[in-house]
């Protein structure tokens, strides 16, 4: 990583987004039908169009974000031009073997579902929990499942100012996933577009979900009974004051979503005081999402989050 934390880093994003209006014309409409109707193809962003052709961009107004300078922009544009400053000549290699392990099924992030009903259940969400994992080890973490990893420069606390928005830290992360765009031929087809991401690191996506599994596994051992990525339900206040437990021997942050009454049935499928979706009549689907880290493993991670946390001063 570029060390710019000395520096005034939104400076220098502000003047990137500036040197891309100066290129090419922006728009700022209210909903996607208020896309400007222009010939030729033009790429798919999840609140942006792009006519190259054109030198215009277009994008949704209500989902835009300050990013300085008195302009808005995207969440993902706002990380992308932040990553440019972070690493403007990166170069990344892995290893055949750590690239294949990178891409195998069981690296997905945590969710499982036990169907059940209970009376007096909580839901317990870990707060910011991509981002206290990416601050510590910092985005460019080489990572190895379970064999070795290096971090990269933390990202101290107010350093970035996308950090206090949802969507734009997230974005650090599903830029790093991509393969490509997609794009449209201008007569309606749409295809996706294989390009190499300079950004692309399956790593830090990998490390966090590493370090939430782990969590998860033993917030299941105590007594959850659904997990979705962040979030878990136990049936009682026992088994919740045992996963508050296990979420303050990891330093991660918490809240209670929801108590009360209610049911699981399957992911994405349950009910608790005021929250949920689903119906009590859907199919009742158990389900275990294939991170499932034995002991030696959560053992393994945990001993590199704690090197983490020391080394970020939280210990």
């Amino acid at each position: 990583m570029n060390d710019v934390f000395g520096l005034d880093l939104q400076a220098q994003v502000v003047a990137q987004f500036q040197a891309r209006r100066a290129k090419m014309k922006h728009l700022e409409v209210a909903s996607p039908e208020q896309y400007p109707e222009l010939d030729g193809g033009y790429t798919i962003g999840n609140y942006s169009r792009t006519w190259l052709k054109h030198h215009t961009r277009a994008i949704l107004g209500g989902k835009a974000i300050p990013v300085g300078g008195g302009l808005y922009d995207t969440p993902t544009a706002y990380a992308r031009e932040t990553l440019k400053v972070w690493y403007p000549k990166r170069v990344r290699h892995w290893t055949a073997a750590q690239w294949e392990r990178l891409h195998q099924p069981d690296i997905t992030m945590p969710v499982y579902a036990y169907p059940c009903r209970f009376c007096d259940g909580y839901y317990i969400d870990i707060k910011s929990a991509w981002w206290a994992i990416l601050k510590r080890s910092g985005w460019g973490v080489d990572y190895y499942p379970y064999r070795w990893m290096k971090p990269d420069q933390p990202i101290p606390a107010g350093a970035w100012a996308g950090e206090t928005h949802k969507t734009a830290r997230s974005a650090l992360v599903s830029i790093g996933l991509s393969r490509g765009i997609w794009m449209n031929d201008g007569e309606g087809n749409q295809y996706f577009k294989r390009a190499w991401n300079v950004f692309y690191n399956r790593d830090i996506f990998a490390w966090i979900a590493a370090v939430l599994g782990a969590v998860a596994e033993e917030c299941r051992i105590a007594g959850a009974v659904y997990w979705n990525v962040d979030g878990a339900i136990y049936p009682t206040q026992e088994s919740a004051i045992r996963g508050m437990s296990i979420l303050d021997s990891w330093c991660l942050g918490y809240g209670c979503k929801g108590d009360g009454g209610g049911w699981v049935r399957g992911p994405g499928n349950y009910k608790l005081g005021g929250w949920g979706g689903g119906r009590v009549n859907d199919k009742v689907s158990q389900y275990d999402a294939r991170n499932r880290p034995d002991a030696k493993g959560r053992a393994w991670v945990y001993d590199r989050w704690l090197y983490l946390l020391r080394r970020y001063g939280d210990l």
